[in-house]
């Protein structure tokens, strides 16, 4: 900004110098004419279009002669006060060149000896000067116009760049805010175990083994979410995904997982009716497709009411191949919709660990699918489909909640 502020000052200098200098040398060329000794010459003096007029300088012919006789010529355009005229004519005759300025009344002149007579003619720059000073106004007032409109699009593009670095800065400090909360839980109820153990140390490892798997349970939760965050941590990094990915049969994949979950849908009185078309091939990194996939499904399972149904469909659609995966259950609001990708965020808004389920002695109450979540899945189901170039929709209308995800076919 402030180096067009520069060149455009320059410019704008530049242009009323050069508009000064013009009008100055056609001054000057009139006075030159005029002092001359052609009687018949009137100067016309066109000073540039303004207001859509050609503008002319009165000019004021003199001779002037040894009595000290000044008579005015019949060629002058202009007329001056007689007392004033005395003044100015001295005042030219005393100058030591042949052209001059007299600053008090506003008079250009040009002498020119004539055998004893003195031709002397003076233009009156006052219009002149109003004009430039009117010009160096509207420039000035351009000018700051220019800068105050150039500031505005600074400020503007300067937000815009910020607010994602600032979104970014956000989003780092809450991820860490919220691992460290989420790590807290698991270490906690180990701490509280060990404790346990310690105090009856004399007991052998089958009468504390409720302890001991309760403390492999949580660690095993912490390498979930260590391996999680390590998932996002490669996304964020920028890692180059373009050269692990190879074609793979997006129509298996989806068929095998669905086939997994077969029997968590049945530990739960829920069916699965899948939908998939064969042969539908795309270009990704399998691992991670099939994480996308089973952690959709395992949502679906975990948040479906009993006694439902969970539809699994797969078909190509004008050059992309969508999955859809829907369940009933508790219909989503939609201020939690707009933050359901979001990393770490819950529905219930809580970090109290609602769905980890423990009965009297701290041990964990399995319910046939994991009920435990860090709230990291869909993140990560969102960047896979980002890495993917597809995109991810949601909806949950009248308890049916489905996910929708196109990527590009090949």
């Amino acid at each position: 900004m402030l180096i067009i502020g520069i060149i455009s000052l320059v410019t704008i200098v530049a242009i009323l110098t050069i508009n000064k200098q013009n009008y100055d040398s056609q001054i000057d060329d009139a006075l030159v004419k005029s002092a001359g000794r052609n009687e018949n010459y009137v100067p016309n003096l066109g000073m540039g279009q303004f207001d859509n007029q050609i503008i002319g300088i009165p000019i004021c012919v003199v001779e002037v002669y040894p009595n000290s006789i000044i008579r005015i010529k019949p060629n002058s355009t202009a007329s001056i006060n007689e007392e004033i005229l005395k003044i100015v004519v001295d005042e030219a005759l005393k100058s030591n060149t042949d052209k001059g300025y007299i600053a008090y009344y506003k008079l250009k002149f040009c002498k020119s000896p004539n055998l004893d007579v003195f031709n002397i003619a003076f233009a009156d720059t006052t219009y002149f000067d109003i004009e430039m000073y009117r010009q160096i106004v509207i420039c000035c007032i351009a000018w700051l116009l220019l800068m105050l409109i150039l500031l505005f699009i600074v400020w503007q593009i300067s937000k815009r760049i910020v607010k994602p670095i600032e979104k970014s800065l956000k989003q780092q400090q809450q991820f860490i805010a919220d691992a460290s909360h989420e790590l807290k839980t698991p270490l906690t109820v180990i701490l509280a175990n060990t404790s346990i153990l310690k105090e009856n140390s004399n007991n052998t490892i089958a009468q504390e083994e409720k302890w001991i798997k309760s403390i492999s349970d949580q660690a095993h939760k912490m390498q979930n979410l260590t391996q999680e965050m390590l998932t996002l941590a490669q996304n964020d990094a920028g890692v180059d995904f373009e050269s692990q990915m190879q074609i793979i049969d997006f129509s298996k994949i989806c068929n095998m997982i669905t086939l997994q979950y077969d029997a968590v849908a049945f530990e739960n009185n829920l069916l699965i009716e899948s939908n998939i078309a064969s042969n539908i091939q795309i270009k990704g990194i399998e691992s991670r497709i099939s994480t996308m996939v089973s952690t959709l499904l395992e949502n679906a399972c975990k948040y479906a009411y009993p006694n439902t149904t969970i539809f699994v469909y797969l078909e190509k659609i004008k050059g992309h191949t969508q999955l859809s995966i829907a369940n009933t259950g508790d219909t989503i609001a939609q201020q939690d919709l707009e933050h359901i990708f979001d990393r770490f965020y819950k529905i219930d808004k809580s970090r109290s660990q609602l769905n980890m389920n423990l009965d009297s002695d701290n041990t964990i109450k399995s319910k046939g699918v994991n009920s435990f979540s860090f709230g990291l899945g869909l993140s990560i189901v969102k960047e896979c489909v980002k890495i993917h170039k597809g995109t991810i929709n949601v909806t949950s209308l009248d308890n049916l909640t489905t996910f929708t995800i196109k990527i590009p076919i090949i």
